[in-house]
């Protein structure tokens, strides 16, 4: 069985193909470990710098401590490159930016695999899916604040990035080169934007249909509690239905019930966590 063909296996909801598996993992750019029961493959992980990137076993093979062995390589290989820790994902990883884990174990935040073997937790997140083949903005549980309009961006970029400040410092970098971003204007005033992507690669893409994205979903402060955020990720939406998008990624979230308004389902529900090295004596 390839390392594809376990992954598919591990993780049934996602779409992905194999080429495109490929490039969001990055595993030839990683270290990789890899467990076998003769010639079948049954285990493998990919490392990339200090960064567990993906562990995967056969479910066949689950159980047999096949993952606690790969795990404690992996951990060897961040370790012997002097690196004072290890990170499940990576913030920076375009699959998994930490560890799949249940919505169960999410919600109570309880034990992953990895927290067993002494990850300290920090928080997490929800990757999610909006499927947009009958989406229709107007029949979501939502309503339309009035003095407001949705459209792209297409003004000063100065004015647009002193919007973003006010909303998330960090995202300025983000909406500096941001290609196309959508925004609502209550009473002529940028109250809201996002960015969005109209054919990516990322988690919920798949064979023959294209993937929106929408991200960095902000409003600023004045215009808070008037409906503006959800309204303009709809129209986002329907912009990307437009565009022949078959579904939009909403990557990073903890909004889960917010989006779930608009028929936005989870896909995979992240840990992040890490594990600090003990030095030796």
């Amino acid at each position: 069985m390839s390392e594809y063909k376990i992954f598919k296996e591990c993780f049934p909801q996602l779409k992905l193909t194999e080429e495109q598996f490929e490039a969001l993992s990055a595993g030839k750019n990683c270290k990789q470990i890899k467990k076998y029961d003769g010639d079948r493959l049954t285990g493998f992980a990919y490392v990339y710098r200090s960064c567990l990137r993906l562990l995967c076993v056969d479910p066949e093979y689950q159980g047999r401590g096949i993952g606690s062995e790969i795990l404690a390589e992996a951990e060897e290989l961040v370790r012997n490159a002097n690196y004072s820790g290890i990170t499940a994902g990576g913030l920076d990883s375009a699959l998994f930016i930490g560890e799949v884990i249940s919505r169960e174990q999410f919600e109570a935040q309880g034990p992953g695999f990895l927290k067993k073997h002494g990850y300290a937790a920090s928080n997490g997140c929800v990757e999610m899916e909006l499927d947009l083949k009958d989406f229709s903005a107007e029949s979501a549980d939502m309503s339309f604040p009035e003095d407001t309009e949705y459209r792209l961006y297409s003004g000063d970029r100065t004015a647009l990035l002193e919007a973003v400040e006010k909303v998330d410092p960090d995202w300025v970098e983000y909406f500096r080169y941001a290609e196309d971003v959508f925004a609502a204007y209550y009473k002529g005033r940028l109250a809201g934007m996002c960015i969005l992507g109209f054919d990516d690669l990322c988690l919920v893409s798949g064979d023959g249909f294209k993937t929106g994205n929408i991200g960095c979903v902000g409003v600023v402060p004045e215009f808070r509690r008037k409906g503006i955020g959800l309204a303009m990720v709809a129209r986002a939406a329907e912009l990307l239905k437009s565009r022949n998008c078959a579904n939009a990624f909403i990557h990073y979230t903890h909004l889960e019930n917010w989006y779930g308004r608009l028929g936005a389902k989870a896909v995979v529900y992240c840990a992040f966590s890490g594990k600090k090295f003990q030095k030796d004596k």
